[in-house]
């Protein structure tokens, strides 16, 4: 194993080191990229901080060929057989989300791929709205499906950092936020408060409310028909 850690941080370093002399700013990530081998060791998840806090800043910036690199090992790390605690996955979903589509693109495959993780589930949405790239909307829109309350509420959540996305779109989410906050409702319905349904629309409820006041501006709308019923009224006038 020891030597197997060996060589692929020496085919890092020579990558690192064959690196466009003109894109120093490659240079840093790739080296902290090799530092990342380390962590992946029983007993090496501290050093994930200082390769998070050197990669994350500047990974929209490297050139296709090291940023690909970089973001395929990255993936490693939320390999089961490397058995990883919270904490540092946190660290590689913040480091991916800040890394722009490309990083936003691997982070929804994992999160469909994450079936019996839902508290990783839970950090990718939650990071997904943290990292400020409305390109990130869509995914958060699948996630809020999922089929565990606490991730489809975080999902929910996520998505109001985007709530000024051009009219268009803005409109586009509105209409699957209240169509799905309506099936939920509906699925709802009769069910005793333990009852799964009812489990889920008592978690989306109130990030439902809010994240559709945070896209359309309308206050004191709290059920699913309240919202549906604005939306006919205004889906087809300008949104400020």
């Amino acid at each position: 194993m020891n030597a197997r850690f060996a060589r692929a941080t020496l085919l890092l370093a020579v990558l690192a080191a064959t690196a466009h002399a003109d894109r120093g700013a490659d240079m840093i990530p790739t080296v902290a990229n090799s530092d990342y081998y380390v962590t992946l060791r029983p007993r090496g998840d501290s050093g994930i901080f200082s390769v998070r806090d050197r990669l994350k800043p500047g990974l929209q910036e490297l050139s296709p060929r090291v940023g690909k690199s970089v973001r395929n090992v990255l993936r490693r790390g939320f390999q089961k057989k490397y058995k990883k605690e919270l904490p540092y996955l946190t660290c590689l979903v913040e480091i991916l989300a800040a890394g722009g589509d490309a990083g936003i693109s691997i982070l929804a495959k994992q999160f469909k791929g994450e079936g019996k993780r839902p508290e990783l589930r839970k950090v990718i949405a939650e990071e997904l709205g943290k990292c400020g790239d409305d390109r990130a909307l869509s995914s958060l829109l699948k996630m809020t499906h999922d089929k565990e309350p606490d991730v489809a509420a975080a999902a929910v959540t996520a998505c109001a950092p985007y709530a000024k996305v051009p009219e268009k779109r803005r409109k586009a989410a509105v209409k699957a936020l209240i169509e799905h906050y309506r099936k939920t409702g509906d699925r709802a319905a009769g069910k005793d408060r333990d009852a799964p349904p009812m489990r889920m629309y008592l978690a989306l409820r109130g990030p439902m409310n809010a994240t559709l006041k945070a896209f359309t501006g309308a206050d004191g709308l709290e059920s699913p028909d309240a919202w549906k019923a604005w939306f006919a009224e205004n889906s087809t006038k300008k949104w400020e």
